[in-house]
């Protein structure tokens, strides 16, 4: 049947276009009116790479908001208009403790003084008692602090480094199972963010020591982590931006294949476990592809 005709199958569109590539801005803009949003690859890897950057942007924008309300309500001090949040931070960290310095002053003048009146006695009381909780108050802005400022930088490079490899990953990959992959990574990355104290963003092991290469014995980057966290994403043969153990599994069978140990919180039907299976290496119809379905055969169908 003539593609001019008012209906015809998806081959001979596809072989039309095959024989007049020009077709393609003409189908790009007929759905583009329809509404859809059609990318090559090329243009859906810039969109990706803007959507990562504008969450990082979304993100710190957040956090600043959060770390603004509790400096104000830890220390009383208003943020001036157009103050950076980090201005802010340094700005009433500062003033309150000239105000604790002020306390103290006031309060070793009391104590000097030789046989306190009533009033001196009840003055030294208030000043032990607000030195203390302005201290407490001031101990807890800096771990607020510290911890905001680390999810901050952690998020940024996880996702600046997850970014870097899209365009390693497999073709045909499930959008579902590549965000699930994707949360888990940055999640568990998420988990091991510590910030140094040169602001440089470290991860540190289950008993908290920094996690380095066994051979440059350099910290591992978000990118040398995630080059193992994503792996069953990562096309067979195409190296990440991890550090790696070189070649010396290149013969293995199962190199680039993952292993099944636990379901997922987000996959919560077969369909959904299937695809996961798929993403981990599994052959469908393997021994070992019916089993993990046969152990979770009580999940919903759909």
């Amino acid at each position: 049947m003539p593609i001019t005709e008012n209906s015809f199958s998806a081959e001979e569109l596809q072989a039309a276009i095959e024989q007049n590539p020009e077709l393609i801005n003409t189908v790009k803009t007929t759905l583009s009116g329809k509404k859809f949003i059609i990318q090559d690859e090329s243009e859906h890897d810039v969109f990706k790479q803007n959507y990562a950057q504008s969450i990082t942007r979304d993100l710190t924008k957040q956090h600043a908001e959060k770390l603004e309300a509790d400096v104000l309500e830890l220390t009383g001090i208003v943020k001036k208009p157009d103050e950076k949040y980090y201005e802010y931070l340094k700005r009433a960290t500062k003033e309150a403790l000239g105000d604790r310095e002020s306390m103290k002053n006031e309060l070793t003048l009391l104590k000097e003084k030789g046989n306190p009146n009533v009033a001196d006695k009840a003055r030294i009381e208030q000043l032990e008692k607000a030195i203390i909780e302005r201290n407490n108050e001031i101990e807890q802005l800096k771990t607020n602090s510290k911890k905001e400022v680390t999810e901050v930088k952690a998020m940024a490079s996880i996702e600046n480094a997850i970014s870097s490899f899209k365009s390693q990953y497999k073709k045909g990959m499930p959008e579902s199972l590549v965000s699930l992959a994707e949360k888990n990574a940055l999640n568990n990355l998420k988990a091991m963010a510590q910030v140094d104290d040169n602001g440089n963003v470290i991860f540190v092991d289950k008993d908290g020591k920094p996690m380095v290469d066994d051979k440059t014995f350099k910290p591992l980057s978000a990118k040398d982590l995630l080059a193992n966290e994503l792996k069953d994403l990562i096309e067979t043969g195409r190296k990440g931006a991890g550090t790696g153990s070189g070649d010396d599994d290149q013969n293995d069978p199962n190199k680039g294949k993952g292993k099944f140990t636990q379901l997922p919180s987000e996959v919560k039907t077969r369909v959904q476990l299937t695809d996961y299976l798929l993403t981990l290496g599994y052959v469908k119809g393997s021994t070992e592809f019916d089993a993990v379905l046969e152990a979770n055969k009580n999940l919903p169908l759909r």
